[in-house]
């Protein structure tokens, strides 16, 4: 089963996260949980794609609003030089 944004709202609710990262690209900010006693899983979009938030606002104020107040963020792979991404998926 594919970690989508309603399942990890309901772990959320249910404190069955144990970790949640943050990947920044040029292609967005993806969202990565590891739920108790399973291994780490991307969100998923309800159409089966990775979901990337487009804004790292977008994204922070979404895990918030489910309850997720602490997050590990890599930044490997983006720079601030980069361009905006574009915004048709927020």
């Amino acid at each position: 089963m594919k970690l989508t944004q309603k399942s990890l709202a309901q772990a959320a609710a249910t404190q069955s996260i144990e970790q949640t990262d943050i990947h920044a690209t040029a292609d967005g900010f993806t969202v990565t949980a590891r739920l108790r006693r399973q291994k780490p899983e991307k969100l998923y979009t309800d159409r089966g794609e990775v979901r990337a938030f487009k804004s790292w606002n977008t994204c922070m104020r979404y895990l918030r609003s489910i309850g997720i107040t602490c997050v590990t963020v890599d930044m490997t792979d983006w720079e601030p030089e980069m361009p905006s991404v574009r915004k048709h998926e927020e």
